[in-house]
Parts: C-alpha cells; structure tokens; sequence
C-alpha cells in the first residue's frame, strides 16, 4: 500500500475514532469541509501545517498518519517497517522531514 493510501486509511480512522464527521474536523481545523473530502478520497494532499492541525484535533501524533497499521501493510512498507525500530521522537523526526519532502513533491502538482 503506498503512503497516500496509508494516510488517507489513517486520517479516516482516526476521524472515526473520535466520533467526527468530516464537517466537524473540518470546523475543528478551520477548513472547509469539502476540503477534507478531497483529502480522504486522495483528490489533495493536506500541507504540513494542516497535517499538524488535523493531528491535534485528533490527539495522535503526526507521524501516526504514515503508520501502517495491519501487517500486510507493514510488509509491504518497509519505511514503516523500520520505524518500528525507532524511539518516539526519532519517529517524529524523521518523518516531519519527510512530510517536508513531501509537501515540495506535491507542490509541483
């Protein structure tokens, strides 16, 4: 499973979790509504900063977004595989840059 798909499986998960619709996260983080739509259905790709407010919203820290979470996505990412390996904060580390990374890749979409 690609990484989009591992977010886009997280974000609603963790939405769910809380008992949100997409409208009251979208209230929660100052957006629109339809744009948290197009962010579950892989239309857009949220910027770090909207990363970090949908985080707190949902009390889940950042890098959690990119956690494949069942083991046949774990096989199948061996990024995720390795954080495993990692301490908490080496986990946050590594990934916000690689939310960075990210973030200028789809800025060129």
């Amino acid at each position: 499973m690609e990484l989009r798909n591992i977010f886009i499986y997280n974000l609603k998960k963790y939405r769910k979790e809380k008992k949100l619709s997409q409208m009251q996260l979208a209230e929660l983080c100052n957006t629109s509504t339809s744009y948290i739509g197009e962010i579950e259905t892989g239309r857009k790709f949220p910027s770090i900063e909207m990363i970090e407010k949908m985080a707190s919203v949902l009390n889940v820290p950042a890098w959690a977004f990119l956690y494949a979470s069942d083991q046949e996505n774990q096989q199948q990412n061996p990024v995720v595989v390795l954080s495993d390996k990692l301490t908490a904060e080496k986990k946050q580390e590594i990934l916000q840059e690689l939310f960075c990374e990210m973030q200028k890749v789809m800025s060129k979409y």
